[in-house]
């Protein structure tokens, strides 16, 4: 199946989506909207368990879309391992840089630093998307 057109062409594209290994997640649904308009997405997963599953929803967006996708593993939480997915993207992709960067869950990656919680974390975010989180 062809990109779809009628809304946003983002043919030859690069994104980079973190947290998008979950076919019923917000991070898949992003890469696939991003794929469905034509750009090559970089699917983003932190643990060993989601590893198939990354790598199957790629194989479904290459398949379903016909556009490039790859697969990044690790945290994002440091410069450095940042630095080491974006250089995979880029070899990967062959390109110079990343157009898009979707960072579906940035928010739990920044207040793990703070050494929350996972239920601290869920109501900070929470509030935080309503301005009432205090850091």
């Amino acid at each position: 199946m062809s990109p779809h057109h009628d809304t946003l062409s983002l043919t030859g594209k690069t994104a980079y989506v973190t947290g998008s290994s979950r076919e019923l997640g917000i991070g898949f649904a992003t890469a696939r909207a991003l794929a469905a308009n034509g750009a090559n997405v970089a699917l983003h997963y932190q643990s060993e368990g989601s590893k198939q599953r990354a790598e199957d929803a790629a194989v479904k967006l290459t398949k379903e879309y016909g556009v490039k996708t790859c697969v990044i593993f690790g945290r994002v939480d440091t410069y450095d391992a940042a630095k080491s997915q974006v250089e995979q993207i880029l070899k990967a992709f062959g390109v110079a840089h990343i157009d898009i960067l979707g960072t579906i869950d940035i928010c739990s990656l920044l207040l793990s630093a703070y050494g929350m919680s996972n239920s601290q974390q869920s109501s900070c975010c929470w509030k935080y998307t309503t301005h009432e989180c205090d850091l």
